[in-house]
């Protein structure tokens, strides 16, 4: 079983100019042999202002994300996965990709993060059952399901009109969103990965870019510093 035989569809949101990101996505695209009908690469939103986000280019990667998910319920899908294009799968992935995917498709579940920021250990089963309350980090690489996409659309349609800091829930990062939304909704079904299987690619951020990087005589500098991170993060 692939990624592409266990979800209707699979979306790489990207930056045309992120040259290195795509290559690689590009790159393990091939290594998967997905088939190429569900894989679908969209652009990135970009817009010039915050409109109440903490920055615009958080205000992209979420209406992004919402566009995504509205056309995913239009075209009556039931399970999509989401990938940025910095999402690398590890080689743990790429090994027990049969049997991962085998666990998933007998899991009840509403969110699958295959890609995460917890710390977790190897656990006796690939995926573990997330608490409501717990606060996860990064979507880089996750799975929902049609069961849930229409409270989640609408709370981001919602948000995005409403204040920032709404109890409601206003403007903010996706994964904020995401993880409003599982608090407000204890019944929904979240599991992670455990291990994460999918990491991201050091490279320069839209999302947070670091002052440092505008100052030319320092780019050698991070560029080892990136080239060694991925470098070890690649043996996993």
């Amino acid at each position: 079983m692939k990624l592409s035989d266990y979800f209707d569809r699979i979306y790489i949101v990207f930056l045309p100019e992120r040259i290195e990101r795509i290559k690689s996505m590009e790159d393990q695209i091939r290594r998967l042999n997905l088939n190429m009908e569900k894989v679908i690469w969209f652009p990135g939103l970009r817009f010039t202002e915050a409109a109440g986000f903490p920055k615009a280019s958080v205000r992209g990667c979420v209406m992004s994300q919402y566009t995504i998910l509205n056309q995913a319920l239009e075209d009556g899908l039931e399970k999509v996965l989401i990938l940025q294009e910095d999402c690398n799968l590890s080689r743990y992935f790429l090994k027990n990709q049969e049997a991962i995917l085998q666990e998933l498709s007998v899991t009840e579940w509403d969110f699958a993060y295959l890609g995460h920021g917890q710390n977790l250990k190897k656990a006796s089963t690939y995926f573990v059952k997330a608490d409501p309350k717990d606060k996860i980090m990064l979507t880089h690489c996750c799975a929902y399901h049609r069961r849930v996409i229409p409270r989640l659309v609408q709370l981001i349609a919602e948000g995005a009109e409403r204040s920032p800091g709404d109890p409601r829930g206003g403007p903010m990062y996706f994964d904020a969103f995401m993880n409003f939304f599982r608090s407000h909704n204890p019944e929904v079904l979240t599991v992670m990965a455990s291990p994460s299987l999918a990491w991201q690619l050091a490279s320069a951020s839209s999302l947070n870019p670091n002052p440092l990087e505008r100052y030319q005589f320092l780019a050698p500098i991070f560029k080892l510093r990136r080239l060694i991170k991925n470098t070890l993060l690649s043996l996993k």
